[in-house]
């Protein structure tokens, strides 16, 4: 049986007895900067100062000093810099049209005529579309599914290896961690496996932005596991940005 504990009981509590102190409502859903309530005061100001419009269309045309994302140059360049840095990754990639935008781009990295990819059927349907925009072989697993509570688990280790016992010429395997439901897959025992094979391994975890800066509460997100290859995360979710 799920249940949430007596710490998360009391964080919830807090930030709904805050969240009433400024504005009487409490939004528990993406995205987490919704009302406002989780956006920087230095973002709010930037808004006030300079109004949306002004944000929109070409950065270097209206704010040249934010820069450009192609390439990346100015403040945009400099952040993304940071947050690699701050992430601990090879690279990290600024995105628009939300996750499925940078899952589509992923998938066309990692797909390709000529390659197998498995699937979880329990997965956003960019990652199927990606994929099959590039010709790729998709071959599904089944994720086990919970009655008591009408949702679906992460794909499991054991089902991987299963698959991969049936046909081990598989290039690249995508999964959901955490997934809507908020449940994580065994995702150090999977990179793993797939190293050891010579698997690619793309996670989305567009749900769990937050999740590497609270290792000790909450299970591991992917990021420096030896074996994940790339991660998709999408901050205006759970965490704060622009959207």
């Amino acid at each position: 049986m799920l249940t949430a504990s007596k710490e998360c009981l009391a964080i919830l509590h807090n930030m709904y007895k805050n969240a009433q102190s400024k504005t009487h409502l409490f939004s528990m859903h993406m995205p987490g900067h919704a009302n406002s309530n989780e956006i920087t005061p230095y973002l709010n100001l930037l808004l006030q100062q300079h109004g949306g419009s002004k944000l929109e269309g070409s950065s270097d045309e209206h704010c040249g000093f934010l820069g450009n994302y192609f390439p990346p140059t100015g403040a945009l360049k400099q952040s993304q810099e940071f947050a690699t840095n701050l992430y601990g990754t090879e690279r990290t990639f600024y995105g628009i049209n939300g996750s499925t935008g940078s899952l589509i781009s992923a998938t066309r990295v990692l797909g390709g005529p000529n390659k197998k990819v498995l699937l979880p059927r329990n997965l956003h349907r960019s990652i199927i579309h990606g994929f099959r925009m590039t010709g790729a072989n998709i071959r599904y697993m089944v994720p086990n599914f919970r009655p008591d509570f009408g949702v679906f688990d992460p794909i499991s280790y054991e089902t991987i290896k299963e698959e991969l016992e049936k046909d081990s010429k598989v290039d690249a395997i995508a999964l959901t961690s955490p997934t809507y439901d908020g449940l994580s897959a065994e995702i150090g025992k999977i990179a793993k496996l797939c190293h050891e094979r010579n698997i690619r391994l793309l996670i989305d975890g567009a749900h769990g932005s937050i999740i590497p800066f609270l290792p000790e509460r909450f299970p591991e997100s992917g990021l420096g596991v030896q074996g994940v290859d790339m991660i998709v995360q999408s901050l205006h979710k759970a965490a704060g940005s622009f959207s």
